[in-house]
């Protein structure tokens, strides 16, 4: 089932950010092609991006016409980024870009967040105060 909403999703192009080691559902599949003219995926590394290659790739997707985030929480991603439009509150995000590659008695290979290596980012910090980080610009 497709929204009904009054925007001009049929029109527009969807990048749809998927862990690489994910394939997208038929019934994912059919909801975005009912709501978009076309997408593509954008495949995040199993072993994630490391801080910097997340700016780049945000530098990449701020221009794209329709972004879609397929993850557990991305509801919820949506409505608290929606709320910086409202100046309320702050946002903060536990951030680490660390993998650690392991193998499995069956021989499969998984990569998991190391217990080191967190960061506390500030968001409204990194995108308000510090803009030249996530635009491009030389920050020292």
């Amino acid at each position: 089932m497709t929204s009904e909403k009054n925007y001009p999703a049929k029109h527009c192009h969807a990048v749809v950010i998927i862990n690489e080691q994910h394939t997208l559902l038929s019934e994912q599949v059919e909801l975005l092609e009912a709501e978009f003219k076309s997408y593509e995926e954008l495949d995040v590394p199993t072993e994630g991006w490391a801080e910097e290659q997340i700016y780049e790739q945000y530098k990449t997707l701020a221009t794209a016409e329709a972004l879609v985030v397929l993850s557990p929480i991305p509801l919820l991603l949506g409505l608290l980024a929606s709320r910086r439009k409202n100046q309320t509150g702050f946002t903060y995000v536990l951030h680490n870009d660390v993998r650690e590659k392991k193998e499995l008695p069956n021989d499969k290979v998984v990569y998991t967040v190391a217990q080191e290596g967190w960061q506390l980012l500030d968001v409204n910090f990194l995108s308000v105060q510090n803009p030249n980080k996530l635009t491009g610009g030389n920050d020292g």
